[in-house]
């Protein structure tokens, strides 16, 4: 039901080319727009009337750009595993968090040359800009065990200083605007 129900989004959300400065209303009063791209990462200002929350993504390498797919802010899983890179207001501090084919996946990642895996996402403010080997593991139904997915991927983490400092800035934009951070976090 809930892949149909993406299916069926993305089906919607595909053809649209989105171009920077291009802004949509994606559900009932959340508009979106691409408003920084550099090294393949994409910053999105989301506005609601809540406030305005940027929010970077870059997929792994040779994968498709994730786009909105009409249910709130939500991102597609198309070009899975990506990366995230958002501001989370209480701590004060920028964070990163890998997406997969389904949601609540599990994440492990290291460099080519590491024999040990790193498990979650890297600290967008202090990881080195390199090549990393990726590999998510999702389920659809995970209290059912159906619908097991592993993906694995090369991740090129160049820009992400870029990602961090636009996301601030953005953010810092939306709240100069008159609007409170709408970001609670990935």
């Amino acid at each position: 039901m809930i892949a149909a129900a993406v299916a069926l989004a993305l089906t919607f959300a595909q053809p649209q080319a989105w171009t920077a400065g291009t802004e949509r209303e994606v559900d009932e009063g959340v508009y979106m727009k691409i408003v920084a791209a550099e090294q393949g990462w994409r910053v999105w200002r989301i506005e609601t009337r809540g406030g305005v929350d940027c929010r970077a993504y870059k997929s792994a390498q040779g994968r498709r750009h994730p786009v909105p797919v009409g249910v709130g802010s939500m991102m597609a899983r198309t070009g899975t595993p990506f990366l995230e890179v958002y501001w989370y207001p209480a701590l004060e501090k920028t964070y990163s968090e890998w997406h997969a084919v389904h949601y609540r996946g599990r994440a492990k990642y290291r460099t080519p040359t590491d024999r040990f895996w790193e498990e979650g996402a890297p600290d967008p403010e202090t990881v080195e800009e390199r090549v990393i080997d990726v590999v998510m593991t999702s389920w659809e139904y995970p209290e059912l065990l159906i619908g097991h997915a592993e993906e694995r991927a090369k991740f090129d983490l160049a820009g992400i200083r870029w990602a961090v400092e636009a996301v601030q800035s953005c953010n810092a934009a939306g709240r100069g605007a008159g609007s409170t951070a709408a970001s609670s976090g990935g």
